[in-house]
C-alpha cells in the first residue's frame, strides 16, 4: 500500500571522491533524513542566506551510515568533512535527486 507518510530516514549509497588525480571513489552507505520537497527549498536558502558552514548542512541530512571504518557519531561526520572534501559536494548533489526518487549514479 502506498503511504502518503514515508518513512523519516532513507538510505542510499554514495559514492565519496578520494584524494588525488586518479578520480577513484569509495562506497559509503548513508542514512538520510527525509525533507519535503518545501521544507528542502526552505533549507537550501536559509543556508545561503546564513552562510551555512557545510558541516551544518550536512548534520542536517546525514543521521546515520553503514560501512566506515568509525562508527556513525558528529565527531565522525567531522572527520569526513575534513578529510574528504569532495563529500559534502557528493552528498549535495545527489540528496535532492533521492529526495525525489530518482535513481543516478554520482560521479
Amino acid at each position: 500500500m502506498f503511504k502518503l507518510q514515508p518513512n523519516p530516514t532513507f538510505w542510499a549509497t554514495i559514492e565519496i571522491p578520494l584524494p588525488g588525480d586518479g578520480g577513484e571513489t569509495a562506497p559509503l552507505e548513508i542514512e538520510f533524513r527525509h525533507m519535503t520537497g518545501a521544507a528542502w527549498q526552505a533549507r537550501v536558502v536559509a543556508w545561503g542566506n546564513e552562510g551555512t558552514q557545510p558541516i551544518d548542512a550536512l548534520r542536517e541530512v546525514v543521521v546515520g551510515w553503514r560501512g566506515a571504518d568509525i562508527e556513525f557519531s558528529d565527531e565522525a561526520l567531522v572527520q569526513l568533512n575534513d578529510n574528504y572534501a569532495g563529500a559534502m559536494v557528493a552528498i549535495a548533489h545527489v540528496y535532492p535527486g533521492l529526495l525525489m526518487g530518482a535513481r543516478r549514479k554520482n560521479s
